[in-house]
């Protein structure tokens, strides 16, 4: 059956469907489109595999592609250093160590048919890598075609002896045993892989999302700071919004109702701007329960104007607000409170709302292949546009916060104007820039301030002029040199690397200090600042974030997903199950003790009442929207069982084994797969009645498509109970759904391991128990501190790191504090090793 995606839902605007040919506009050869495209696209993927066949058909005996005899290979270290991310394609996995057992027992007798009838002796890893390897990646492993790059590789060794001993060459996986694959392993590891390194000095520009907080932070009066909910902010006039306080528009009025216990069931406002609706059904409000403020809350846009109004509880008991004395009597013998409205709703309001607004007008940030988030090092580029941004951003933030910073200095208007612009430059400088000035900047700031007509215009100034600095929108990573061949990060270097880890957003006034002190020089005293940090309002949104990224589940923010057959999967929706997978997460890491495996098994659910409807769970005590820890029903399983996973990782009207299988394998198990064929994508056209599972059987039965498949799909079957929204389902086009299926290789791909089971939360239990789970977890982390993938020159240290969290039992808060104690995370390469992707 066709893709349904591109058949019956076009997720583009209806004035750009109007723009499109009719369907009939090419004639009757429309119809035929399609299955031509494929059969096209298929002739082109025969030609291809004809052309790497030939191109990787084996030399002569004793000779190399280029026919010169094995032992004039040049074994010595590659000299290609442009740093591309040539790995990426490598179809291996990661174990830490704990991948497929070696045997390598009996080195250096005869290999005889398995070394590819070399003659007897100790194996010679660089002419059987020039025998059976060289043709396809490369004499020095630089790949070639559709072979992976070796020089660059970056995953345990024992993975690459696995998967050589496993599937190389793969016209003859015979031909190399565990033995042979061992021998050339030693070779490319001592000849071609590059020493251990640190990572390179550089500078890191600030993603949209950590200069927002930056921001909102540093400008008083434009946010409160990061929040994991309302309760973080000022309620009645802020909102959180993406993990932010931000001021309310004017025209945006908070009703609240305190309920301490929790006592009432469900709770609306009726008013005379709502016709006074008796139910919410007929128009009236629905306040949610937020349980940090203990009360019931709504926000609601409002036109100028008095209005009377009431809180109504379950439908039958209306209420005046205790908290608002402003009433009059409602001619029952009560009285209606009375709120008064002198702006429109919507209109611009404080600047808070600025932040946020002037962030998502900057160029996205760009995110490498298999790079899951927002703050890759050496991706972040600015360009004219991105320029022109901060200008304005500065210009309009400047013009908002002005007032305000000068009187939080004690810069009003008359005072002293020395001491005044001396004290601003400097304290406002160190926060802006995120270290001391300079005094040579002092005195240049100084005398902009004082070149002003007044203490406002001062600030002003001077806000524009730090917003627009290379050091406010850069992070420094340069260190100074320790004599030893390496370079040490300074200590506001430090605390900026620390905080941005952590919480995502800029040193604290205690951090500061503690640079300041010296006492971010000592692993304890850095560690003490990590513990600090994690306890608060910051982190948590941060790791929330976090989540987000590493999972893909962000996605679900704007996945197109068909209105027809989800008409509920609205906005709201879809900024609850963002809201879950935020709460999930930093309740494991901060508050439950966590596991990596309990990242794969936990049974507990953060839901609302519109979360409870849309899992057939029953409605959270309160009935409110704010989310509450409830337990499951058994069918799902932790991260697996979100709704923002489920929906991410399927189609806009069907599921899709192959990006949940792809799910577990790259975010979960940090395999690594070859790019699909230029004719991969779509479902399989068999039988229209059959279940996805049937349908998707193909790939495993189709040579061409088994080699990766076999390790994707089994696993992906495993999601099937699961629809493209993430609801549970008992049937699949009209029949029985199986979620049965095989974790297979769970370890590492090519390890020939099987795990079979019949349901998600078997699939999680396969999964709590993986080494490599419990190492990959520690990767992504270690990949977000550094901005960076993995090359190469950092095995050590990732082997050091895996080794400490398995030696942790995975414990997902001693994770954090791993990182934050890597050498790495203090310590800067002088120069940039060519193998760091």
């Amino acid at each position: 059956m066709p893709h349904r995606d591109r058949l019956t839902y076009d997720p583009r605007p209806a004035s750009r469907r109007a723009l499109a040919p009719a369907p009939d506009a090419a004639g009757p050869f429309v119809a035929f489109r399609p299955r031509l495209v494929r059969v096209l696209a298929a002739l082109a993927q025969a030609a291809i595999a004809l052309a790497v066949a030939a191109a990787c058909a084996p030399p002569p005996q004793g000779a190399t592609p280029l026919g010169l005899p094995t032992n004039t290979l040049d074994s010595g270290p590659t000299t290609d250093a442009d740093g591309a991310d040539g790995d990426r394609g490598v179809d291996a996995a990661t174990d830490a160590g704990q991948g497929a057992v070696v045997d390598t027992a009996g080195a250096g007798a005869d290999a005889g048919d398995s070394a590819g009838g070399l003659d007897a002796g100790p194996l010679d890893g660089a002419a059987l890598y020039g025998k059976l390897c060289s043709y396809c990646h490369g004499p020095k492993g630089a790949g070639g075609l559709q072979a992976p790059r070796l020089d660059r590789w970056h995953l345990p060794r024992s993975q690459l002896v696995a998967r050589i001993a496993g599937t190389m060459p793969p016209q003859n996986p015979a031909s190399c045993d565990a033995t042979c694959a061992e021998a050339i392993v030693q070779w490319l590891e001592a000849d071609i892989w590059p020493a251990c390194a640190l990572p390179p000095r550089r500078l890191r520009q600030l993603s949209r999302r950590e200069w927002a907080r930056t921001v909102a932070d540093l400008l008083p009066g434009l946010g409160g700071g990061a929040c994991a909910g309302l309760a973080d902010c000022s309620a009645t006039s802020q909102s959180c919004a993406a993990s932010v306080c931000v001021d309310d528009a004017c025209g945006l009025h908070t009703f609240t109702l305190a309920d301490a216990t929790n006592a009432y069931g469900k709770v609306h406002v009726a008013s005379a701007a709502n016709g006074w609706a008796p139910t919410v059904a007929a128009g009236g409000w629905a306040m949610a329960w937020d349980a940090g403020l203990k009360s019931w809350v709504v926000k609601v846009p409002m036109n100028p104007g008095s209005w009377a109004y009431k809180f109504v509880v379950d439908d039958k008991t209306w209420l005046s607000d205790a908290a608002n004395p402003n009433k009059i009597g409602d001619g029952f013998g009560g009285d209606n409170s009375v709120v008064t409205i002198s702006c429109a709703a919507g209109s611009a309001g404080a600047a808070g709302a600025l932040v946020a607004a002037m962030a998502a007008d900057f160029p996205p940030d760009a995110r490498p292949s298999h790079y899951a988030f927002d703050q890759h090092a050496a991706a972040g580029m600015v360009n004219a546009l991105h320029v022109e941004q901060q200008l304005e951003a500065g210009r309009v933030l400047a013009n908002a916060a002005a007032a305000k910073v000068a009187a939080a200095w004690g810069c009003l208007p008359g005072a002293a104007a020395s001491a005044c612009s001396q004290k601003l430059v400097e304290e406002f400088g160190l926060r802006a820039l995120r270290r001391p000035l300079s005094g040579a900047e002092v005195g240049r700031y100084k005398g902009l301030v004082e070149a002003q007509p007044d203490a406002v215009a001062g600030a002003r100034a001077l806000i524009r002029a730090l917003l627009a600095s290379p050091h406010h929108w850069y992070r420094s990573e340069l260190g100074v040199a320790t004599g030893q061949g390496e370079y040490a990060l300074g200590p506001y270097e430090v605390a900026s690397q620390l905080s941005y880890t952590l919480t995502g957003t800029m040193p604290d006034k205690a951090l500061f200090a503690a640079a300041a002190s010296g006492a971010l020089a000592t692993t304890t005293g850095l560690l003490a600042e990590a513990d600090r940090l994690l306890a608060s309002a910051s982190a948590r949104a941060h790791l929330g974030d976090f989540a987000l990224m590493w999972l893909g589940a962000e996605r679900v923010r704007d996945e197109p997903k068909s209105p027809t057959l989800f008409p509920a999967f609205d906005d709201a929706l879809r900024r609850a199950l963002v809201a879950e997978v935020a709460a999930f997460y930093a309740d494991l890491v901060l508050d439950s003790g966590g596991k990596v495996g309990d990242l794969m098994t936990a049974s507990t659910q953060w839901v609302d009442a519109s979360l409870a409807a849309h899992y057939g769970l029953p409605a959270p005590s309160g009935g409110g929207k704010g989310l509450q820890q409830v337990k499951g029903d058994g069918k799902r399983a932790g991260v697996l069982g979100l709704g923002a996973v489920l929906s991410a990782t399927a189609h806009s009207d069907q599921t899709s084994p192959i990006r949940r299988g792809l799910f577990v394998r790259t975010r979960l198990l940090c395999h690594e797969l070859p790019p699909p064929p230029p004719d991969a994508g779509g479902v399989p056209e068999i039988d229209p009645g059959a279940t996805t599972k049937e349908r998707f059987a193909q790939h495993t039965a189709d040579p061409v498509c088994a080699s990766c498949h076999k390790v994707i799909d089994p696993v992906g079957f495993g999601f099937e109970a699961f629809d493209a929204v993430g609801r549970w389902r008992q049937l699949d086009n009209g029949k029985p759904v199986d979620a049965s299926g095989d974790m297979v290789d769970v370890e590492a791909i090519g390890a020939g391991t099987s795990a079979p089971f019949a349901d998600l939360p078997t699939l999680g239990k396969s999964l709590a128990t993986s080494a490599a789970a419990r190492e990959c977890h520690g990767r992504w982390w270690w990949r977000f501190a550094l901005g960076q993938g993995e090359g190469v020159a950092d095995r050590c240290e990732l082997k050091a790191l895996a080794q400490q969290v398995e030696g942790d039992g995975g414990d997902l808060g001693a994770l954090l504090r791993r990182v934050v104690a890597l050498p790495s995370f203090r310590l800067r390469a002088p120069t940039s090793p060519a193998s760091a992707p």
